[in-house]
């Protein structure tokens, strides 16, 4: 039977004194986020799956083909990996220009994605040499270069990271857009568990060299015993709606929820994270405040952890968690099946 999964159990030992523990399968052609403090091993476990680490033991398999099977005294050498791999310094050839950089690429490769030039705007800057290359335009030709090759595999470890906002969520969108259309699996390291949410369908968690938990993304989200307490949040897919020019703020539609965040937003869909410690609960309708979205609601799921209480209610069209005090959840009489109204700061939703 043919395999749909990208596997690996991995083993470091550095003679630094660092350890890398990782082990997880993620479905081929997956998003898939590396999320950690710095020095949890992030980039350790990508420069492991594509081989860089001489000393790393234990077994890597994409699909069917085994990469590293250290029991076997077999492993594949980077170069010869289907893979490719773009670090946060862009790492190209200084004595080349940027034609040059990207000939090296289209020499590596059967067939070529030339839609690519104009999709990184790399037209204009051909006969320029890489030392006159601003730190954006270097990442954006270091991204071009690697996905001329048409890697299977996509390791983005933080590539991204110098560019402007609209320009990094323009280029992670033409990316992960055409890595979905040919079936490519992406790995994304990042600090920023908000641009995780916007992209990835997987999410690996790494702490202190080990990979401690692996899963769909939403679900490790609203987990307390994964995240960070002040990371704990749903995601929730809306449709962008009515923008109202007096108020400043847009309408989404949840299903049949409406809700309301500030500004105009662009395209017609948007993925929301509500973070648990945005959302307050009441018991009856509160009409005199501030807080613009007020969800109705039932209790589906009360877990009291010392002083606090992690509550996720039931909306129908979506779930939400709400992180109260303890006092707080028993002021409110909080119990399983208990129906509530979740309030949520229209200036607190990211979207």
């Amino acid at each position: 039977m043919t395999s749909d999964q990208f596997e690996f159990d991995l083993q470091l030992e550095r003679r630094d004194g660092f350890c890398l523990q990782a082990a997880a399968s993620v479905p081929l052609g997956s998003i898939v986020g590396v999320f950690g403090d710095s020095a949890a091993g992030k980039t350790s476990l990508l420069r492991a799956l594509a081989g860089f680490e001489k000393q790393c033991r234990g077994l890597t398999r994409l699909g069917d083909t085994v990469l590293l099977d250290s029991d076997a005294q077999f492993c594949v050498p980077p170069w010869e990996r289907p893979f490719g791999m773009v670090f946060q310094e862009a790492a190209l050839f200084a004595h080349l220009d940027v034609g040059g950089n990207l000939d090296f690429a289209r020499r590596r490769t059967e067939t070529v994605d030339e839609n690519w030039l104009s999709q990184f705007d790399l037209a204009p800057l051909l006969s320029r040499p890489v030392a006159q290359l601003s730190g954006g335009q270097q990442q954006r030709v270091a991204l071009a270069r690697t996905l001329l090759q048409q890697p299977r595999v996509l390791l983005l470890d933080e590539a991204l990271a110098g560019l402007d906002r609209a320009t990094r969520d323009r280029l992670r969108n033409r990316v992960i857009g055409q890595s979905r259309s040919v079936g490519r699996t992406v790995f994304i390291v990042s600090h920023d568990i908000d641009e995780l949410t916007q992209s990835c369908d997987h999410l690996l968690v790494m702490r202190d060299g080990m990979l401690t938990d692996s899963g769909e993304t939403a679900a490790l989200l609203r987990d307390p015993e994964v995240m960070h307490a002040a990371d704990v949040g749903v995601i929730v897919d809306s449709r962008v709606g009515s923008y109202d020019a007096d108020a400043g703020l847009t309408t989404l539609l949840a299903g049949s929820v409406e809700l309301r965040v500030p500004g105009r937003l662009d395209g017609n869909t948007c993925t929301l994270r509500i973070l648990a410690r945005d959302v307050s609960l009441v018991a009856t309708e509160q009409t005199d405040t501030s807080i613009l979205n007020r969800v109705p609601g039932v209790v589906s799921k009360l877990v009291v952890d010392g002083d606090l209480a992690w509550v996720t209610i039931d909306c129908h069209d979506f779930d939400l968690v709400a992180r109260l005090s303890r006092h707080s959840a028993h002021h409110l009489g909080l119990s399983t099946g208990r129906q509530v109204i979740a309030q949520i700061k229209a200036a607190a939703m990211r979207g």
